[in-house]
């Protein structure tokens, strides 16, 4: 039996099958050489879930009327259909953009996963006018030749007319020879990204040897970013980093609302502030008796005070906001005093242009370590005729174990004190582990918002206010407030309601393999 025809009937059937299945993805319709390229799935669904989603609820309210354009109007009336339907027909299933070049408006396509009936019906409603057949694309244009919409049995795609030969030599090639999907470089970062994205996206400059690429993902309503990137800048990052862990935050306490720790040492500062510290030091040399004495990581965070926990209280959270220094050598924290304080002696010569009490200094002692305060509160409250915030900057400053802190208040200060001996911890808090921060072996920066700290923290100013200022807040209820003060408020308001709905934001970057730069932040939302 001769079985050659046979075996030429299902290996065409074969190479048809996998010719059809490379034409899912919109890559293998994208040029080789692409520099840019999103993708989106599943936007039907995504919108769907948002309008179930009880945020979207609480945004609505304060949204303020919607008005369409004119000209979305008439679509709608020419298709016969409402937007959300436009929207799920013709966009709702895969959608994506690629560009090629790297300039302002680079010569680029979208191109929309659609049926074919619905296509076809779409052409007709519309009166579109046939301009040619380009590869598997019929091209069309609208009565007034403003756009460009191509269409086969599976895609849509639309673009300028102002690149026209572009459009038609993408369509003509488009599935055919060297596409984006089969470039190398595309594979190698897309590759380099977990599987199970909903949207995608890829940049790169061949000519500076940079390559971006990141991935969104959904878990129910919580939201994740994974990135992996390359750029030769990245490599002057790597050579200041240290060996801290990526989740070291130093001596911070509970009250910690968010912060961000920085594994960076940089040994080769601004010239200007090498200058200027060494005049304050002055003849001793912070390239060469202080830097060296300072170590990875740096702490920026963000904490709070309880209105009672603030003499005079200001009946209201007070926010506080500081830095802490990881020490190699302890003996450092010296210079650091001495450093501040000239800084302060310089604040004080300000103040005295306001007719004001001068920033009064002194020393304090909690539970072993040493410190100094600055009233800068009672200055401030005197200029802005304001006594109740009287007693919310004491900027104070000292060495807690490795650490050198500097933080507005000294009842946070302490409050870090007691973090540093193991009472009352960041680390220790219970929602703490919840937030999905990794150790990763090389990192370059990590950080986090507790949201409900935070929403409550505004929640109390917002309490305040209203007690205060009612007339602000009656005006901050139009949908439009006229008066600066009123739309503050209003912002204020949605922000606060909006973080009730989250339990936690945080972001991580760290060194992957070779100079490869990773990056992951995560958005998760309150358990309903």
């Amino acid at each position: 039996m001769n079985l050659s025809k046979p075996l030429m009937v299902v290996a065409a059937l074969v190479l048809c099958t996998a010719a059809v299945l490379r034409a899912e993805s919109p890559a293998d319709l994208a040029p080789a050489d692409a520099n840019v390229y999103l993708q989106l799935n599943d936007l039907a669904k995504l919108r769907a879930d948002w309008e179930s989603d009880p945020l979207a609820d609480y945004l609505k309210q304060y949204m303020p009327p919607h008005h369409q354009p004119q000209a979305w109007q008439d679509i709608q009336t020419m298709l016969d259909m409402n937007g959300e339907q436009i929207i799920d027909t013709f966009f709702g299933k895969t959608l994506s953009l690629f560009a090629v070049g790297t300039g302002e408006k680079p010569p680029g396509l979208v191109l929309s996963r659609v049926d074919l009936a619905d296509s076809k019906a779409a052409v007709q409603k519309l009166s579109l006018e046939l301009m040619g057949k380009f590869g598997s694309f019929e091209l069309y244009q609208p009565s007034d030749g403003k756009g460009r919409i191509a269409i086969s049995d599976k895609w849509v795609a639309m673009g300028d007319p102002k690149h026209d030969d572009f459009i038609r030599n993408t369509l003509t090639h488009a599935g055919k020879g060297d596409t984006l999907a089969a470039n190398a470089q595309f594979k190698q970062w897309t590759t380099k990204l977990p599987n199970g994205w909903v949207a995608l996206g890829f940049a790169r400059e061949t000519d500076k040897d940079e390559v971006h690429t990141a991935g969104l993902y959904r878990n129910g309503r919580d939201v994740k970013l994974e990135y992996a990137g390359h750029s030769t800048n990245f490599a002057k990052v790597y050579e200041k980093l240290s060996d801290a862990g990526a989740k070291q935050f130093g001596p911070l306490p509970a009250t910690t609302i968010g912060a961000m720790t920085l594994n960076v040492h940089d040994k080769s500062p601004d010239p200007r502030a090498v200058e200027f510290f060494n005049r304050i030091l002055a003849p001793r040399s912070y390239e060469k008796e202080v830097l060296p004495k300072l170590d990875a990581p740096v702490v920026a965070f963000l904490g709070e005070l309880k209105s009672d926990q603030v003499e005079p209280s200001p009946g209201l959270s007070v926010p506080v906001v500081g830095f802490a220094l990881h020490l190699k050598d302890g003996s450092v924290s010296a210079d650091l005093d001495r450093i501040l304080n000239s800084v302060l002696v310089f604040a004080n010569l300000a103040t005295m242009q306001w007719a004001v009490d001068p920033i009064a200094m002194t020393d304090g002692e909690y539970n072993g370590s040493t410190y100094r305060v600055a009233d800068m509160g009672k200055p401030l409250s005197q200029k802005a005729k304001r006594p109740e915030i009287a007693g919310m900057v004491k900027l104070t400053f000292g060495r807690i174990g490795e650490w050198y802190v500097i933080c507005s208040h000294e009842n946070f200060f302490r409050q870090c004190v007691d973090a540093a001996a193991g009472k009352s911890t960041l680390t220790a808090a219970a929602d703490f582990d919840a937030i999905p921060l990794k150790n990763h072996n090389t990192p370059v920066m990590s950080g986090f918002v507790r949201a409900p700290l935070l929403a409550n923290h505004f929640q109390t100013w917002l309490d305040y206010g209203k007690s205060h200022y009612p007339q602000v807040f009656t005006d901050a209820e139009q949908v439009k407030p006229a008066r600066p003060a009123a739309k503050a408020v209003r912002g204020l308001t949605v922000l606060t309601g909006a973080l009730k709905h989250y339990r936690s934001m945080s972001l991580q970057t760290y060194r992957g393999e070779g100079d490869t730069l990773r990056g992951r932040a995560d958005i998760i939302r309150q358990v309903k």
